[in-house]
């Protein structure tokens, strides 16, 4: 009689759990003309937990492009700051001249349910928005599945917009 190992099993599990769903509900674009192109990008996953803003951070630098990009966490070890405008002038003073701010902005049942997130791309020296987008994922249950769902569709979504910010 053949035993069946459950390896195979347990590792398609893992894998279809691991998916989630991310949809684009609604985006907002500068009305100058053209993609934004940056040097030096500073992402911000400002999420109240610095060990989750580190993982979420990690994932989002994949998906930036600049040919300088550094997490927030490099920046800020103790947790990035509530206060936006000192992130965004101190990174601006440091030579930064872009940002990729991702942050959770309905989390109601915690990962295990839909959460909504919000992207935001600032222009540093002008420290103007420049593209915002916000998103939902349908139980991603854990921080690296929920950046890196958002981060790819919203990637995506800037392609078809013309801003080229994100791989």
């Amino acid at each position: 009689m053949k035993r069946w190992s459950s390896l195979p099993c347990i590792a398609v599990c893992l894998v279809a759990t691991a998916c989630t769903s991310t949809s684009v509900l609604s985006t907002w674009k500068a009305p100058e003309p053209g993609p934004v192109r940056f040097s030096k990008v500073l992402v911000v996953a400002p999420l109240r937990d610095p060990q989750r803003e580190q993982v979420a951070e990690t994932m989002l630098l994949d998906r930036v492009k600049g040919r300088e990009v550094v997490a927030a966490f490099a920046l800020f070890p103790d947790g990035v700051p509530a206060d936006t405008e000192a992130v965004k002038a101190r990174a601006a003073a440091l030579g930064f001249d872009g940002a990729v701010v991702f942050r959770i902005v309905d989390e109601p049942g915690g990962l295990n349910a839909n959460v909504r997130t919000r992207t935001e791309v600032y222009e540093l020296p002008r420290n103007q928005l420049v593209w915002a987008g916000v998103s939902t994922t349908a139980s991603p249950r854990i921080i690296a599945y929920l950046a890196k769902d958002a981060s790819q569709q919203t990637a995506k979504q800037m392609r078809r917009q013309g801003v080229l910010v994100m791989r």
